[in-house]
């Protein structure tokens, strides 16, 4: 029997860019004026560069002083404080052309003031990719799918594509595929939304400052990753506030991705995000649809026969029926053969989950809690209140479970009454409630902590469990 390959959608690194290190420095200079003043000017310009991003390096910008950048393509323009180029960490937005202008100005009564650029971000038209993981014919379709976002990635050595999703419950929460995180090279990762037609010629366009989004940055709980092979690929991470609106992707996208179980055999799935096209040029790299078969799963990795293509790497793999994400996209390898599948990992791995738990706090995974009372006097969850919810128990045994519903103990505030109105005990767990905008992931593992309370469940119940966080 041939072995199947084992293409990750990323293995060509869908490459848009080149990264050149720099040494630029403003003038440095004061203003001894009661307003603000223009210090320096300069156009940076890289010849037949389709975009310029900014890496800055060192900087002195006191309060009430400020850095404006202008694409001179299209008149896009980016302003940085010195708080604000702080918490970016020295990344500008991506702008179009090659060529943008970087202005300083200085605060009234300021002195020293000045920045310095470490390195360029450079938008190039790279070489054709073939077909890694198309299913046959290409029936991929362009789409308006607000929660699907162009990650670009920028590492030392480049700039590469990929596909990144929010989550449902959090403004600023994103999956992707791990082996979009684990580069050693990695420096930043820019989430766009509303992304225009590439160019004619295939190059990548960018779109507004005012759609672009960069991440929170590496390790700890800013986030997480797997790179360990089919199955056990998946990434998690946040973003800050745009720089323009100063709001999160969630506010200005609207909500994310309602993650569920593994789909029943015989399902249709859909996978959105931006692959690499040249049917025509102009949809390189843009977001495309696609829908196909399930195929099955081994362990914690998804199979479909779903089209993608390098960049497609993070995409949602949605049920069509249930439109909950069950997976996120990260091999290629499907031919016209067929046997042949692209595929994913589950969702309800247990390492995916515990990184969304540590990166993103409080989760809303299929929720379908409801709530049944709050303290007297009040309709509102706030946090530190008690609150009683019930919720659906399922059980994928083959046999029938008894049903153990919790009692879940706020340490601020006393119980709150788990699954079904049953008690038993998981003590501090209930405190994690944010702004009354849904219930906590507090429910511990019905099978071990519980007592039952001898009614049985049917077959339906640890998988959908583990996905709410139902373990010790």
């Amino acid at each position: 029997m041939a072995a199947r390959s084992e293409l990750p959608a990323q293995s060509a690194m869908p490459r848009v860019g080149d990264v050149e290190v720099v040494a630029i420095r403003s003038l440095t200079k004061g203003n001894a004026a009661t307003g603000a003043l223009l210090l320096d000017e300069r156009i940076v310009r890289r010849a037949n560069a389709s975009c310029l991003q900014i890496g800055f390096g060192q900087f002195r910008l006191d309060a009430g002083s400020w850095i404006e950048i202008k694409s001179l393509a299209d008149g896009e323009i980016e302003v940085f404080d010195g708080k604000t180029l702080k918490e970016h960490m020295g990344e500008s937005s991506y702008f179009n052309g090659d060529s943008v202008r970087i202005r300083l100005y200085g605060g009234p009564k300021t002195t020293g003031q000045f920045y310095s650029i470490s390195n360029l971000a450079i938008g190039r038209i790279q070489g054709a990719l073939g077909p890694l993981s198309l299913c046959g014919a290409d029936n991929r379709a362009r789409t308006p799918e607000p929660r699907v976002g162009r990650v670009i990635i920028k590492q030392s050595n480049g700039i590469f594509i990929g596909t990144a999703w929010l989550v449902n419950g959090h403004l600023n929460g994103f999956l992707t595929a791990g082996h979009n995180l684990a580069d050693r090279l990695l420096q930043s990762i820019t989430v766009q939304f509303k992304v225009p037609l590439s160019s004619t010629s295939g190059a990548t366009v960018n779109p507004s400052v005012r759609d672009q989004y960069l991440w929170t940055g590496a390790g700890g709980t800013k986030s997480g990753f797997e790179n360990s092979g089919p199955g056990k690929d998946w990434g998690v991470f946040q973003t800050l506030v745009n720089t323009s609106t100063k709001k999160h992707a969630g506010t200005t996208q609207g909500a994310g991705y309602v993650l569920g179980i593994r789909p029943p055999a015989s399902s249709t799935l859909r996978v959105a995000g931006f692959g690499f096209d040249t049917t025509p040029n102009s949809y390189n790299f843009v977001n495309q649809v696609s829908t196909g078969p399930y195929k099955g799963f081994q362990m914690d990795r998804l199979r479909h026969r779903v089209d993608t293509m390098g960049g497609n790497s993070g995409s949602p793999v949605q049920s069509v029926t249930s439109r909950e994400a069950v997976a996120v996209h990260t091999h290629g390898g499907c031919t016209a053969a067929a046997a042949s599948t692209n595929s994913g990992t589950l969702v309800t791995r247990l390492p995916f989950y515990e990184a969304r738990v540590k990166v993103l706090g409080t989760l809303q995974d299929r929720c379908n809690y409801k709530i049944t009372a709050v303290r007297a006097n009040t309709s509102s969850v706030v946090p530190g209140q008690p609150i009683k919810l019930t919720s659906t128990l399922f059980n994928t045994g083959s046999s029938g479970l008894l049903a153990r519903d919790c009692e879940c103990q706020d340490p601020d505030s006393g119980p709150l009454q788990g699954p079904g109105g049953h008690q038993g005990q998981q003590p501090g767990c209930g405190s994690r409630q944010e702004g009354g905008q849904g219930p906590p992931d507090w429910f511990s593992h019905a099978r071990q902590s519980c007592p039952g309370d001898g009614r049985p469940l049917d077959p339906q119940h640890e998988q959908e469990a583990q996905l709410h966080g139902l373990r010790e």
